[in-house]
């Protein structure tokens, strides 16, 4: 007999559920951690996929030791030209020169041939009556700077006329679509000069193919021998250019206000083959 006796159990078996704790769906556990393989490396990943919070280690906000910059002036000593002079800044090269570390190129409009690291240097390879320029790529935009080198004229030629060999570092300087404008520091033999050997400060200008010299200061200095080794050092701060050539231990200076310059630094020669070694540059307060 099914009516209402059935729906009396019903009743009582339903009653007996809840007496007894039957738990709803807010009852229900949590579900666990999920698990995903998509964690790109074919692994399990938690959740989805987000590192797991972790408490801040107090000892992150710790301030390290301190860089050594013994002059105050915002360089750490092991990047410093000069650690005790507050007047100079971080050292933008040091190179022997020796082998290619790609500090050094040719400058837009010369010829890259001249140039190779050859014979522990590195070496202007071109004998002709053009001009030379290979720049310090890695900063275009300097200013303040000290430039030293060492060099020497390898090979010239008389044949060449009239007489204008240089070997200089330039400074502010800039070439672009076929145009040079720089600064020169360095030695010059000028033909119509007495004497002819010149410390030279210049400035460079015009088509790349036929560079124009404009003479600022030019001193005598005593000739140079063909591979005999002497030091350049280009100094440009406060507007004005320095030049200080070093021969067997004597020395000739060239200046010249040349006014605020920002460019390119590097090294021109024209009718010489030449070598360059050891390349220091520094930046100037």
């Amino acid at each position: 007999m099914r009516g209402p006796i059935s729906s009396s159990l019903t009743a009582l078996v339903l009653g007996a559920f809840v007496a007894c704790g039957y738990p709803g769906v807010d009852d229900l556990p949590s579900p666990g951690p999920s698990f995903s393989s998509k964690d790109g490396g074919g692994g399990v990943s938690e959740g989805d996929g987000a590192t797991p919070a972790t408490t801040p280690d107090a000892s992150a906000n710790e301030t390290g030791p301190s860089v050594p910059d013994q002059d105050g002036d915002g360089v750490a000593d092991d990047q410093d030209c000069d650690p005790v002079n507050a007047n100079v800044g971080a050292r933008l090269v040091q190179d022997d020169l020796s082998v290619a570390r790609g500090h050094f190129s040719a400058a837009d409009g010369f010829p890259a041939v001249s140039w190779e690291h050859s014979g522990n240097a590195y070496r202007q390879i071109r004998l002709d009556a053009g001009s030379d320029l290979s720049f310090f790529v890695r900063d275009g935009a300097v200013s303040n700077v000290s430039f030293e080198v060492t060099a020497a004229s390898t090979e010239v030629s008389g044949a060449i006329t009239p007489k204008l060999r240089q070997m200089f570092i330039v400074v502010g300087a800039s070439s672009q679509q076929g145009q040079l404008l720089a600064h020169g520091c360095g030695v010059e033999v000028v033909e119509g000069e007495t004497p002819e050997q010149k410390t030279s400060v210049v400035r460079l200008s015009g088509p790349t193919g036929a560079v124009t010299t404009t003479p600022l200061d030019r001193v005598a200095r005593p000739a140079l021998q063909a591979n005999e080794e002497f030091g350049m050092r280009a100094t440009l701060e406060g507007g004005k250019l320095t030049c200080v050539i070093t021969q067997n231990g004597q020395t000739t200076t060239a200046q010249a206000n040349v006014g605020a310059l920002t460019g390119s630094v590097g090294m021109f020669t024209r009718q010489t083959k030449a070598l360059f070694k050891n390349a220091r540059v520094c930046k100037l307060k």
